[in-house]
Protein backbone atom coordinates (compact mmCIF):
# COMPACT_ATOMS: atom_id res chain seq x y z
CA UNK A 1 0.00 0.00 0.00
CA UNK A 2 1.34 3.53 -0.58
CA UNK A 3 0.71 6.24 1.73
CA UNK A 4 -0.51 9.37 0.42
CA UNK A 5 -0.12 12.19 2.18
CA UNK A 6 -2.74 14.56 1.70
CA UNK A 7 -6.28 14.24 -0.01
CA UNK A 8 -5.31 16.86 -2.50
CA UNK A 9 -2.78 14.44 -3.90
CA UNK A 10 -5.15 11.43 -3.55
CA UNK A 11 -7.61 13.36 -5.97
CA UNK A 12 -4.25 13.95 -8.19
CA UNK A 13 -3.95 10.33 -8.61
CA UNK A 14 -7.39 9.87 -9.21
CA UNK A 15 -7.45 12.24 -11.99
CA UNK A 16 -3.82 10.61 -13.60
CA UNK A 17 -5.73 7.44 -13.65
CA UNK A 18 -9.15 8.37 -14.72
CA UNK A 19 -6.89 10.16 -17.98
CA UNK A 20 -5.13 7.38 -18.44
CA UNK A 21 -8.04 4.75 -18.86
CA UNK A 22 -9.84 7.85 -20.82
CA UNK A 23 -6.81 7.71 -23.08
CA UNK A 24 -6.44 4.36 -23.92
CA UNK A 25 -10.02 4.30 -24.22
CA UNK A 26 -9.85 6.62 -27.11
CA UNK A 27 -6.67 4.48 -28.50
CA UNK A 28 -8.84 1.78 -28.94
CA UNK A 29 -11.47 3.49 -30.11
CA UNK A 30 -9.34 4.93 -32.67
CA UNK A 31 -7.51 1.84 -33.38
CA UNK A 32 -10.92 -0.02 -34.05
CA UNK A 33 -12.05 2.71 -36.23
CA UNK A 34 -9.11 2.40 -38.55
CA UNK A 35 -9.13 -1.29 -38.35
CA UNK A 36 -12.76 -1.14 -40.18
CA UNK A 37 -12.22 1.47 -42.45
CA UNK A 38 -9.29 -0.74 -43.86
CA UNK A 39 -11.49 -3.49 -43.85
CA UNK A 40 -14.24 -1.47 -45.86
CA UNK A 41 -11.76 -0.63 -48.14
CA UNK A 42 -10.23 -4.09 -48.55
CA UNK A 43 -14.22 -4.86 -49.26
CA UNK A 44 -14.97 -2.44 -51.76
CA UNK A 45 -11.77 -3.12 -53.62
CA UNK A 46 -12.59 -6.97 -53.52
CA UNK A 47 -16.18 -6.18 -54.95
CA UNK A 48 -14.48 -4.39 -57.69
CA UNK A 49 -12.48 -6.85 -58.84
CA UNK A 50 -15.27 -9.74 -58.80
CA UNK A 51 -17.41 -7.03 -60.87
CA UNK A 52 -14.45 -6.41 -63.32
CA UNK A 53 -13.99 -10.06 -63.67
CA UNK A 54 -18.03 -10.77 -63.82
Amino acid sequence: MIIIPSRRMAMMMMTMMVMEMVLLLLFLVVITMAMAMVMMIMITKIVMIIHILS
